[in-house]
């Protein structure tokens, strides 16, 4: 079948199914992404403090540019940690939201289309965290090539060095 996905077929399933059946799914899923956000949050941290150690093991070796580099990865781990965290306090304020509609059944069922107040929808964080990882891909790209540059340029002797092949070396100046 070309054209259709699993996930139409899934969100046929679901649209089908009674409200409290649909309300419980959104329940399971916003639970689910409470959770991937906390293993994220907690991930950053563990890579936040791994980047201060070798910042701390760089300065005991008096290389202050090596550590001020590794204080930099370490800060930008905090600030995405930071994010990550906020976007965890409001998804677990969703997920109590639900929770607590779960227990008192005699009140109406939130809409699932609504966010609700600062949620995001679960396209938006895989988004937004896509847009991190991407941007500290960046980072690391940019680090690699300042690295490089410090090393000196790449040149290319016109001579055939031995094997007839164009030998590459580094300009000293």
């Amino acid at each position: 079948m070309v054209g259709v996905r699993r996930s139409d077929f899934w969100d046929l399933a679901v649209s089908r199914w009674e409200p409290e059946q649909r309300f419980r799914h959104e329940l399971i899923g916003a639970i689910a992404d409470e959770h991937r956000l906390h293993l994220r949050a907690a991930d950053e941290r563990r890579v936040e403090q791994r980047w201060l150690r070798r910042a701390e093991l760089a300065e005991g070796h008096g290389l202050a540019e090596l550590a001020a580099e590794a204080g930099d990865r370490a800060l930008q781990h905090r600030r995405i940690a930071i994010e990550v965290e906020k976007e965890l306090v409001s998804q677990r304020a969703w997920v109590e939201r639900l929770r607590s509609t779960l227990r008192a059944p005699d009140r109406s069922l939130p809409r699932m289309k609504s966010s609700g107040p600062g949620r995001l929808s679960t396209a938006e964080v895989e988004r937004r965290l896509l847009e991190l990882e991407r941007q500290a891909g960046l980072q690391r790209d940019l680090d690699e090539l300042r690295r490089r540059r410090v090393a000196g340029p790449v040149v290319l002797e016109s001579a055939p060095a031995e094997g007839g092949a164009n030998s590459v070396s580094r300009d000293p100046a």
